[in-house]
């Protein structure tokens, strides 16, 4: 979705609270991160960061998205080729 687009009720445009969140762009304090046990090697890319926001969670933090803040997200340097683009604007989460 383009960043000026609203979305489905205009919740692009809100911060809201969700279950899980990429990984692509995570600001976390270092203790929650470590309480947490930090990202599990022995998951794929693709699903560590789930897991660390289930026990995120589990352990009493919300995990909030932001639409207040954009980045450029190389994925393709750590998650394999894209078929679409290299690289990608992605907005961040924050732990709170």
């Amino acid at each position: 979705m383009r960043r000026s687009e609203a979305g489905y009720f205009a919740r692009a445009m809100l911060e809201q609270d969700y279950s899980c969140l990429t990984a692509a762009c995570l600001v976390v304090q270092r203790q929650a991160f470590e309480t947490a046990g930090a990202f599990e090697t022995d998951f794929p890319a693709a699903f560590n960061d789930v897991d660390l926001c289930i026990r995120m969670r589990r352990n009493g933090w919300r995990l909030i998205w932001t639409p207040a803040s954009q980045t450029l997200s190389p994925r393709s340097l750590t998650y394999g080729d894209d078929q679409s683009r290299s690289a990608r604007l992605s907005t961040c989460a924050m732990w709170n």
